[in-house]
This record gives structure tokens, sequence and C-alpha cells, in this order.
């Protein structure tokens, strides 16, 4: 018997600098991959829905559907470092927050407004699209070699006057020829039809062997690929884990943290990454934070020790320019070119280019008072990228 099963459609709308306003709708089956979530953010691999702005995490925001009370919600995710806007209200690691018709959604430089939402039901059914295959292959078929009839009234021959003679042309008898023929035909019947079966046997077994193969690799593929994804999510989870630990401790201390303010005076946008000892005394790494020229960030490394370490990067005319602080003090790390936050142990995909770079230490300024803000400027002069 066919059910209904819920179906939701969602659309948005945006102002891309290249394109101008883009419009784009996204429905239920489109995102089985993420269990019927969509993922906001500039990973064309990952995302369900694009957007081009550096000030935006590979993998910003997610939005799920609660669909027995037909509502939106979306949160932020853990890789983020700008904290988004939603209808005028900051969405924070803690919250939640739904969403409904026209509701607009700012992150970093780009408002997405939500122009439509649609819920339908759909039948479902059993039938899955694939014709049944009988398992049971057709054998090959030998014909048997037909017998020669015998000729009831053979041609008399001429009786000889020669016993030589009847003995040495014996063999030249009609039926003693046909019969010779008989013979022949049914060995080579029997010998092709030999040829056929032996011949298929040795096909079928090498088919066989190759299935066999190949049905190996397959099951290994699929182990590593299971063992892979389960190490992954276990480590998630302990990174999920320690994220909310996190914001639990900076609730219970009052913001009781070292706050830090890096301004950009360069020509050119900086991205920073930072390590640092998390209230819950984690090693923490994460990256990256994008500050556009003349502009600042505060980002959120909850700490409260003295000192952290970054790393500052910036590109000048094909040029890496690499800020180079203390080296005495130095710490190195590993470093991808996507947005990251790992815990102790990096955790990356085999896939993916991992590089280990310097981190440099950055002391805070008043070490009595955790509340204050610590402001540091990052100036350019030529090729080497200073921090006062």
């Amino acid at each position: 018997m066919n059910t209904a099963t819920l179906q939701w459609a969602i659309t948005f709308q945006w102002n891309d600098v290249s394109t101008g306003f883009k419009t784009q709708q996204i429905s239920k089956q489109q995102v089985s991959k993420h269990s019927h979530a969509i993922i906001i953010g500039r990973d064309h691999v990952m995302c369900d829905l694009v957007i081009n702005d550096s000030n935006i995490s590979r993998e910003h925001v997610k939005i799920s559907c609660e669909e027995k009370a037909k509502i939106f919600f979306i949160k932020l995710l853990p890789n983020t470092k700008l904290i988004p806007k939603i209808d005028g209200q900051e969405l924070t690691f803690d919250k939640e927050l739904p969403l409904k018709l026209n509701s607009n959604i700012v992150l970093g430089t780009k408002k997405i407004e939500i122009l439509d939402i649609q819920f339908y039901e759909l039948e479902s059914t059993n039938y899955s699209g694939l014709a049944s295959v009988s398992a049971n292959s057709t054998k090959i078929k030998t014909n048997a070699s037909s017998p020669v009839s015998t000729n009831k009234n053979p041609i008399p021959v001429t009786p000889n006057t020669s016993n030589a003679d009847d003995k040495s042309k014996s063999w030249q008898d009609k039926t003693i020829i046909a019969a010779i023929v008989a013979a022949t035909a049914t060995i080579l019947a029997a010998g092709v039809g030999a040829a056929v079966t032996w011949y298929t046997s040795k096909t079928t077994q090498e088919t066989d062997k190759y299935k066999a193969e190949l049905q190996a690799n397959v099951d290994q593929k699929k182990f590593q690929t299971q063992f892979d994804a389960d190490e992954k999510k276990k480590y998630l989870d302990r990174l999920l884990a320690h994220r909310d630990k996190v914001l639990s401790l900076k609730k219970s201390s009052f913001n009781a943290y070292r706050k830090l303010k890096l301004i950009n005076k360069c020509s050119v946008a900086l991205n920073i990454a930072a390590t640092y000892n998390a209230l819950d005394d984690v090693l923490e790494t994460e990256g990256w934070v994008v500050i556009e020229p003349g502009g600042d960030v505060s980002p959120g490394y909850f700490t409260n020790y003295s000192a952290i370490h970054l790393h500052a990067v910036a590109h000048k005319e094909n040029k890496k320019i690499i800020w180079a602080g203390d080296r005495i003090h130095l710490v190195k790390r590993f470093v991808v070119e996507r947005d990251f936050t790992y815990i102790e142990d990096p955790f990356f995909n085999n896939s993916e280019k991992s590089e280990e770079v310097n981190f440099y230490k950055l002391k805070f300024d008043h070490p009595g008072d955790s509340n204050a803000y610590t402001t540091k400027t990052f100036t350019c002069n030529g090729d080497s990228l200073q921090l006062n």
C-alpha cells in the first residue's frame, strides 16, 4: 500500500557581484547527501547553495526542516569564523533560529532572501526502477550427430573370382564407405561438441574468477570507505563535544577570556590562522579569518592564556608574503587551503594537501584584565609583513 511522504522546496535569492541577482530553488530530494539539510558556503563540492564571497566560510551554515511543525531552522557550522545575522539577529554557535517567508540571511557581505517556501505530499512507491534479472544462465547446447541411415537395398557387387582381389577391393564397397563416413562424422561431431564444452567451461571459469576479483576489490573499497567514515564521525563528534564544552565554559565565566582585535593596513587582504589553548585546555587550531585591506576583525579565540600563536599570509603580485615573528617561541602546525578547525592532532582527508607552517607567538596586553581588548595592526613594507 502506497503512503504519502512530506516534501518541501525553498527558494533563495541573492545579489552576485559578477552576474547580478541569482535565484535558486532547493528541494528535499536534492539534498539527500546531507540527511535532507541544506549547506550554504563557498565549497562547490559540499555546499548545496554556493555563495562566492571571501568572508563566507567554505561550509558556513546549515538549514534543516522540522517536518512535523513545517518549520525551517538555521544553525552555524563548526568551522565558521564570522557570525551571520538572521532577520537582524546574530546567529551564534549556541543558537538555532527559525526561518520563514521573506527572511533575510546576512553572510559576510551577502544578503540572501527567502522568496518562497512550499510543502506538499508525494506518494511513495515500492517500485525500484530496476528490472529483475534471472539468475539462470542459458547453457550452450551441442547438437548430437545424426545417425547415417543404412541402405536397405544396396547395389550388388559382382563377385570376383580372385579371393585376393576380393580382399584388396572390399574397402571400396559402398556400404563400407558409407559406414566409414558415418563413423568419421560421429567422431568429428563428438570432437567439436567436446571442444565447445571445454571452451564454454574455461570461459565461464575465467569470467567467474574476474567477477570474484572485482567483487573483492569492491568489498575492500566499501570497507575502507566505511572505516574512514566511522573514524571521521568519531573525530567530528569529539570536535563538536569540545566546542560545546568551550561555549558552556564561556557562558559560566561571564565572557572572562582574552579578546583580540586585528587591523589590516596593507593594500592586500590577509588570511589568518591561529593555534591556542581553548577554555577547556585543549589545543585548538583553526583558519582562515580574512581581513580585507583597511578592515579589522575580532576573531573568537576563546582562551584564558596570556598568549596565542598566529600564522598570517598575504598574496601580493603572485607572491606569498608570510609574517615572521619571534622565532624562539614559534610552533609548527598543519594548515589546508579550505577553512578548517582541528583539536590536538590534525585530521585531514588523505586526498587533501596539507602543509606544515610556522605559527608565531602573540602576547595579550592587560595581563590583569581578561575583558580588555588587545589591538594589533598588520602593515606591509615591500615584501615583508609586520605586526605592531
